[in-house]
């Protein structure tokens, strides 16, 4: 497949995560986003390619660990059917496919890994989300009205298309790991420009989410930065980072209700709570694939809304509905892309893998109080830099 499709399909995915929340609709009973269509459809027409044209495509360790994970819960949903009936089976394994559709991606990174271009338009997708949430953030902070669609009612805080601080602000924190060694390794004074303004609206977005596991993400990817390579620049960046938070007295208030356990952090807690007594109900395979909208009731979990499918952890959410097998199978998965990414940093020393390894694991501490290893927009730009870095 010529590699201007891959790179057509990739600014149509593009277009459709910028759109975020806001193309979100109903069919047949399913709510859908534009990006959940964008990226089944792109799966769809690279199988046709790989099943009609028999072209071939290399499976490396990493996915072997993502095939074991969907062969656990798939098992694991089937067996859901003990609570559920079809119609809920039908959708618990549609979102089983959509993981996989996303999973693909990396196919697509494989492929744009030689496109000059791709480095800088993922670096626009950042730039973008994070300039809307900027806009939103300055017309319309208090997004309250949203509460009677299902959305948590926040105000002052930077919310962008995804409707949600915690998950935008997640989300721009992997593309500051992506940013700032392009930055650092700009020849020309418009290379710099070009990503230190990116590197500016990305931070200031993660800063208006005022959202505590955001900035923990962010202070993971500096961190890793400045360990591995570019320390006075990241040591330059956290004294404005912390400088700026200690300046605020919101950001002072978010900090304190860490000591003092505020209501957001309480219902987090009871989150977690009720995650663990799933797990220790069902140790092995879990509930079953996001089946937790009709198993929550068994176990008093009783969240309504966007929150019904997944608890306050992704770890907590994979183990509670795939059960230990399935999250031991989930942690090989990002053991292994953490161990490629690290022997390709080592070997080449490539950004890109330095990128990844500063990235996921500033996620994997995101994702204990959010949800954000399952989130699709964040799996999209997860796989694809995933594919980069296999690539080199």
């Amino acid at each position: 497949m010529p590699k201007s499709i891959y790179f057509v399909g990739f600014l149509i995915i593009s277009v459709a995560l910028i759109g975020g929340q806001l193309l979100r609709f109903s069919v047949g009973g399913f709510t859908v986003t534009a990006l959940d269509v964008a990226v089944v459809g792109w799966a769809i027409f690279w199988l046709g390619d790989l099943l009609i044209w028999r072209h071939h495509y290399p499976i490396p360790i990493f996915l072997w660990w993502g095939i074991g994970f969907v062969g656990v819960a798939l098992i694991s949903t089937i067996g859901a059917l003990r609570w559920i009936g079809p119609l809920e089976l039908a959708v618990a394994i549609s979102y089983l496919v959509r993981w996989v559709a996303y999973a693909i991606l990396v196919y697509s990174g494989y492929a744009l890994a030689r496109s000059a271009r791709i480095l800088s338009a993922l670096g626009l997708m950042f730039g973008l989300i994070a300039a809307l949430g900027i806009i939103q953030w300055l017309v319309a902070s208090d997004v309250s009205f949203l509460e009677r669609f299902g959305w948590d009612p926040h105000q002052g805080r930077l919310v962008a298309t995804f409707l949600d601080p915690n998950f935008v602000g997640g989300f721009l924190a992997i593309g500051v790991a992506l940013i700032i060694p392009q930055l650092l390794a700009g020849k020309t004074m418009r290379h710099r420009w070009y990503w230190g303004v990116l590197l500016a609206l990305s931070v200031a977005g993660i800063y208006l989410t005022f959202s505590r596991s955001a900035l923990l993400a962010l202070l993971i990817v500096i961190g890793v930065m400045g360990i591995l390579r570019y320390r006075w620049f990241a040591a330059a960046l956290l004294v404005v980072v912390l400088i700026s938070c200690a300046a605020s007295p919101r950001w002072v208030e978010r900090s304190q209700g860490v000591v003092a356990v505020d209501q957001t952090a309480q219902y987090r807690i009871e989150s977690w709570r009720a995650g663990f007594n799933i797990i220790r109900h069902e140790p092995i395979l879990g509930v079953g694939f996001n089946t937790l909208p009709d198993t929550r009731a068994r176990y008093g979990y009783w969240p309504e809304g966007h929150a019904s499918s997944g608890f306050d952890s992704s770890l907590l959410t994979i183990g509670a509905t795939t059960g230990g097998l399935g999250l031991l199978f989930y942690l090989g998965l990002l053991g292994s892309a953490l161990w490629l990414a690290w022997r390709k940093w080592r070997s080449a020393k490539s950004p890109i893998a330095l990128s990844f390894i500063a990235a996921t694991l500033a996620l994997i501490f995101h994702s204990l109080f959010v949800n954000s290893l399952l989130y699709p927009s964040i799996l999209v730009v997860w796989w694809i830099i995933l594919g980069l870095v296999w690539a080199i």
